[in-house]
């Protein structure tokens, strides 16, 4: 999980996301999908990304409240994507209601990597995941949740499922955060955020296979 020098999400928001990222590297290492290889969670900051072995890495970024990077974290994530680092960057939209995180907004993480980067470089090229797409495929076949499903229909400004290719090859996914449906409707996370995750396969298979794509490239 990587830690940036400015981040904008609330005490318990943090918290949480990184109860879930660790719940989802158990889930996934439990799995047996690798008999020899497994992922171990840790915190790295930005700033240290090209020192540490990490050759994949989750980021979280409020949806609502702007985080921008640094110019040095900028230059580091550039370097550390070059070399083939692998992230996903996740929207977290659970805390919020849809009129707020629907709103149209500069994201400054969403802006880098969808505009800095291949504006500065042309090797970086900007496509919208598919069904088609091994994300959708390996190792379970899913589509995508009811939530995901409802901001891509109905959502202007809907950015998950976006990816950042340098040389032809995906170096960043971003992803939103969602919670979920009730009768048809949106239903925000309520504080304080249950510690209880209880990871069902049909809800995380996106996720899961979003792991096993970075350990198969």
């Amino acid at each position: 999980m990587l830690v940036p020098a400015q981040d904008s999400r609330d005490r318990d928001v943090c918290l949480f996301d990184e109860a879930d990222t660790r719940d989802v590297i158990r889930f996934f290492n439990d799995s047996g999908k690798f008999k020899y290889t497994r992922f171990v969670f840790s915190k790295t900051r930005i700033t240290r990304l090209l020192d540490a072995r990490t050759p994949f890495a989750d980021l979280h970024f409020d949806s609502v409240k702007p985080m921008a990077f640094t110019p040095d974290e900028k230059a580091i994530l550039k370097e550390w994507l070059m070399r083939g680092g692998f992230l996903v960057a996740l929207e977290d939209t659970y805390p919020y209601e849809q009129e707020e995180f629907r709103k149209a907004r500069d994201l400054p993480v969403f802006d880098f990597f969808t505009k800095e980067l291949p504006a500065e470089d042309s090797d970086f090229t900007v496509e919208r995941a598919g069904p088609s797409d091994a994300f959708f495929r390996e190792p379970y076949p899913t589509r995508p949740a009811a939530p995901i499903e409802v901001e891509m229909r109905e959502n202007p400004n809907y950015r998950g499922f976006t990816m950042l290719l340098y040389k032809g090859r995906v170096a960043v996914f971003i992803h939103g955060r969602y919670n979920y449906m009730e009768d048809g409707r949106w239903v925000r996370a309520t504080r304080p955020f249950s510690s209880d995750h209880t990871l069902a396969i049909e809800s995380y298979a996106l996720t899961i296979n979003i792991y096993y794509y970075a350990l198969t490239h």
